[in-house]
Protein backbone atom coordinates (compact mmCIF):
# COMPACT_ATOMS: atom_id res chain seq x y z
CA UNK A 1 0.00 0.00 0.00
CA UNK A 2 1.49 3.36 -0.87
CA UNK A 3 0.13 6.77 -1.58
CA UNK A 4 -0.08 7.50 -5.27
CA UNK A 5 -1.65 10.54 -6.92
CA UNK A 6 -4.37 10.20 -9.60
CA UNK A 7 -1.75 10.75 -12.51
CA UNK A 8 0.29 7.57 -10.85
CA UNK A 9 -2.93 5.77 -10.97
CA UNK A 10 -3.68 6.70 -14.54
CA UNK A 11 0.06 5.94 -15.56
CA UNK A 12 0.19 2.47 -13.25
CA UNK A 13 -3.10 1.04 -14.67
CA UNK A 14 -1.86 2.48 -18.78
CA UNK A 15 1.28 0.08 -18.50
CA UNK A 16 0.14 -2.61 -15.93
CA UNK A 17 -3.61 -3.23 -17.74
CA UNK A 18 -2.13 -4.39 -21.05
CA UNK A 19 0.40 -6.37 -19.27
CA UNK A 20 -2.22 -8.21 -17.70
CA UNK A 21 -4.25 -8.63 -20.74
CA UNK A 22 -1.09 -9.87 -23.06
CA UNK A 23 0.50 -12.24 -20.03
CA UNK A 24 -2.13 -12.96 -17.35
CA UNK A 25 -0.67 -14.33 -14.32
CA UNK A 26 2.79 -15.11 -15.88
CA UNK A 27 3.84 -11.03 -14.98
CA UNK A 28 2.67 -11.15 -11.73
CA UNK A 29 3.39 -14.30 -11.01
CA UNK A 30 7.39 -13.83 -12.20
CA UNK A 31 7.27 -10.40 -10.02
CA UNK A 32 6.94 -11.87 -6.89
CA UNK A 33 9.03 -14.60 -7.63
CA UNK A 34 11.68 -11.70 -8.17
CA UNK A 35 10.53 -9.92 -4.92
CA UNK A 36 11.27 -13.37 -2.38
CA UNK A 37 14.59 -14.57 -1.12
CA UNK A 38 12.77 -17.92 -1.28
CA UNK A 39 11.32 -19.98 -3.75
CA UNK A 40 7.13 -19.45 -4.43
CA UNK A 41 6.14 -22.93 -4.32
CA UNK A 42 4.44 -24.54 -7.52
CA UNK A 43 1.32 -25.19 -5.59
CA UNK A 44 1.18 -21.73 -5.08
CA UNK A 45 1.60 -20.61 -8.80
CA UNK A 46 -0.65 -23.13 -9.91
CA UNK A 47 -3.53 -21.46 -7.27
CA UNK A 48 -3.04 -17.97 -8.76
CA UNK A 49 -2.61 -19.56 -12.66
CA UNK A 50 -6.33 -21.13 -11.83
CA UNK A 51 -7.78 -17.94 -10.60
CA UNK A 52 -10.00 -15.70 -12.83
CA UNK A 53 -8.01 -13.21 -13.85
CA UNK A 54 -11.35 -10.93 -15.42
CA UNK A 55 -11.33 -9.77 -11.59
CA UNK A 56 -8.24 -8.65 -11.04
CA UNK A 57 -7.95 -7.03 -14.63
CA UNK A 58 -11.72 -5.19 -13.70
CA UNK A 59 -9.85 -3.78 -10.45
CA UNK A 60 -7.17 -2.79 -12.25
CA UNK A 61 -9.51 -1.14 -15.12
CA UNK A 62 -11.87 0.21 -12.47
CA UNK A 63 -9.08 2.38 -10.57
CA UNK A 64 -8.67 5.14 -12.27
CA UNK A 65 -12.65 5.80 -11.99
CA UNK A 66 -12.84 5.62 -8.17
CA UNK A 67 -14.36 8.85 -6.37
CA UNK A 68 -11.86 8.65 -3.91
CA UNK A 69 -8.37 7.60 -2.61
CA UNK A 70 -7.55 4.83 -0.18
CA UNK A 71 -4.87 6.52 1.08
CA UNK A 72 -7.14 9.79 2.02
CA UNK A 73 -9.93 7.01 3.68
CA UNK A 74 -7.27 5.69 6.08
CA UNK A 75 -7.69 8.02 8.88
CA UNK A 76 -11.76 6.99 9.04
CA UNK A 77 -11.24 3.88 9.36
CA UNK A 78 -12.28 3.10 12.84
CA UNK A 79 -12.05 -0.96 12.94
CA UNK A 80 -8.84 -2.18 14.91
CA UNK A 81 -6.80 -2.72 11.73
CA UNK A 82 -3.55 -5.72 11.30
CA UNK A 83 -1.40 -5.27 8.17
CA UNK A 84 1.17 -8.13 8.05
CA UNK A 85 3.68 -6.70 5.31
CA UNK A 86 6.81 -9.01 4.03
CA UNK A 87 9.93 -6.84 4.52
CA UNK A 88 10.53 -7.14 0.54
CA UNK A 89 7.14 -6.11 -0.80
CA UNK A 90 6.94 -2.93 0.78
CA UNK A 91 10.47 -1.87 1.08
CA UNK A 92 9.86 2.37 1.99
CA UNK A 93 7.81 0.67 4.71
CA UNK A 94 4.55 2.80 3.43
CA UNK A 95 2.32 -0.18 5.50
CA UNK A 96 3.73 1.71 8.52
CA UNK A 97 2.66 5.01 7.48
CA UNK A 98 -0.74 3.83 6.38
CA UNK A 99 -1.10 2.40 9.40
CA UNK A 100 -0.20 5.39 11.41
CA UNK A 101 -2.79 7.05 9.58
CA UNK A 102 -5.50 5.09 10.49
CA UNK A 103 -6.95 5.76 14.53
CA UNK A 104 -6.31 1.82 15.46
CA UNK A 105 -3.79 0.56 12.88
CA UNK A 106 -0.87 -1.63 13.53
CA UNK A 107 2.00 -2.86 10.58
CA UNK A 108 3.79 -5.83 11.73
CA UNK A 109 7.02 -6.36 9.59
CA UNK A 110 8.01 -9.75 8.55
CA UNK A 111 12.07 -9.44 7.97
CA UNK A 112 13.14 -11.42 4.55
CA UNK A 113 9.97 -12.28 3.16
CA UNK A 114 7.83 -11.13 0.41
CA UNK A 115 4.14 -10.68 -0.46
CA UNK A 116 3.96 -14.51 -1.29
CA UNK A 117 6.14 -16.25 1.58
CA UNK A 118 4.57 -13.49 3.93
CA UNK A 119 1.27 -15.33 3.43
CA UNK A 120 2.18 -18.69 3.57
CA UNK A 121 4.41 -18.32 6.81
CA UNK A 122 1.68 -18.80 8.96
CA UNK A 123 4.04 -20.12 11.66
CA UNK A 124 5.51 -16.19 11.92
CA UNK A 125 2.19 -14.99 11.33
CA UNK A 126 -0.58 -16.87 13.25
CA UNK A 127 1.07 -15.28 17.09
CA UNK A 128 0.91 -11.48 15.58
CA UNK A 129 -2.57 -12.60 14.76
CA UNK A 130 -3.56 -14.28 17.60
CA UNK A 131 -2.04 -11.28 19.86
CA UNK A 132 -3.93 -8.64 17.83
CA UNK A 133 -7.27 -10.33 17.59
CA UNK A 134 -7.00 -10.87 22.00
CA UNK A 135 -6.51 -7.65 22.24
CA UNK A 136 -9.43 -6.70 20.49
CA UNK A 137 -11.75 -9.20 21.36
CA UNK A 138 -15.19 -7.83 22.17
CA UNK A 139 -14.85 -4.73 20.93
CA UNK A 140 -16.65 -4.70 17.84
Amino acid sequence: MSERTQEQIVEMVARGVPEIREYGWEKVIASFEEQEAEPVPDWMKAQIRDTDIQQFLDWWVAMPNWNWRAWEALPHVVAPTLFLTGELEDPDDQTAVAAARMPDGRRIRLDGLGHINAFLNSGRVLPHVLGFLGLHAGQV
